[in-house]
């Protein structure tokens, strides 16, 4: 996932778990419409600020997506997921 250049992901810990927050760089689109976009195309991601309201204004911030992959996600949700981000990006690019 890191390597979608078009994303700035909050948090890149090596020890991190299944679950990861992203923005479109410069706030290219919104973590609403990204969510709204990836919905359409069958992957569910939460976007807003996910209770963490006083973080998201010290990282500049007025929301982000998050996805989370737990044992029942495989490759082909991750695939999906990434095609899903790929076609918004190429709304805006």
């Amino acid at each position: 996932m890191y390597d979608l250049d078009f994303l700035d992901f909050q948090g890149k810990a090596s020890n991190k778990g299944g679950i990861f927050s992203f923005t479109m760089k410069e706030n290219k689109l919104h973590a609403h419409d990204i969510a709204t976009i990836v919905d359409q195309k069958g992957v569910a991601v939460r976007a807003g600020h996910h209770c963490a309201q006083p973080l998201l204004d010290h990282l500049g911030l007025n929301a982000t997506c998050r996805a989370s992959l737990a044992l029942y996600n495989n490759e082909e949700d991750i695939d999906q997921l990434v095609d899903a981000l790929k076609f918004a990006f190429t709304l805006i690019d």
